[in-house]
């Protein structure tokens, strides 16, 4: 029986600049401290992709000799009718590959023609999806913070949750949590009408000054006047 070795390669290890990024190197004063820092924002003009572009706020443009299938909003209006237009260059899309199959086996002058469209239908599409992008990054946004919204309103139910069941805690125990977040004793429980007044007859009955004694000739008095005659 034989035993195969099966050879593996370990994997590499990382970058060697990564040991540039220490702590020490945050400090504004240290030599690697520009590897924190963010480049500058770009001045004036630069060329991107093949497409001279300006510091100033991106806008997509299709240039000639790209031809423009969809809508164009008229004028005084800026927003374009995205989910319209995609669908209709989609329905165009469609159109014009099957008339380029056509083409291939009837009419081969045409083939040419029907490619640089097609080309140009995808440079459209593509162009509609660029012209959402910010749209696309607000939505996003929005959707974070009504996510974020959502959780801190289960959140803050939990809360007042626990701190209802803590101060039932409390109040078993006799305690009462106060606004200043004091703990103070819970006053005794009120009493029935009935309870109230024998209560107070009680102590009306214990503020009373008891009777003195009677004297031995009071007491002899009382003893005649009690004799019959």
């Amino acid at each position: 029986m034989s035993i195969e070795t099966v050879t593996k390669a370990t994997h590499p290890p990382p970058p060697p600049f990564y040991r540039l990024y220490t702590e020490a190197s945050k400090a504004p004063d240290h030599p690697d401290h520009s590897l924190w820092t963010p480049p500058e924002p770009i001045k004036g003009s630069f060329t991107k992709f093949a497409i001279n572009q300006t510091d100033s706020l991106l806008v997509h443009e299709l240039l000639p000799p790209i031809v423009k299938f969809y809508d164009i909003p008229p004028e005084g209006e800026l927003k374009i009718n995205f989910s319209g237009n995609l669908r209709k260059l989609n329905r165009l899309l469609a159109e014009r590959y099957v008339a380029l199959l056509d083409a291939l086996l009837s009419q081969p002058d045409k083939v040419e023609e029907l490619v640089t469209t097609l080309a140009h239908l995808f440079f459209n599409i593509t162009h509609l999806l660029k012209l959402m992008r910010a749209h696309q990054a607000r939505q996003g946004i929005i959707a974070v913070m009504e996510k974020q919204i959502i959780n801190k309103k289960t959140k803050t139910q939990e809360l007042k949750q626990q701190i209802e069941e803590a101060k039932l805690l409390l109040e078993q125990h006799g305690l009462r949590y106060g606004d200043d977040t004091s703990l103070s004793p819970l006053p005794p429980p009120p009493t029935s009408a009935l309870e109230q007044l024998k209560a107070e007859l009680d102590s009306i009955a214990d503020e009373e000054a008891p009777l003195p004694p009677l004297a031995a000739s009071d007491r002899s008095i009382d003893d005649t006047k009690m004799q019959p005659s």
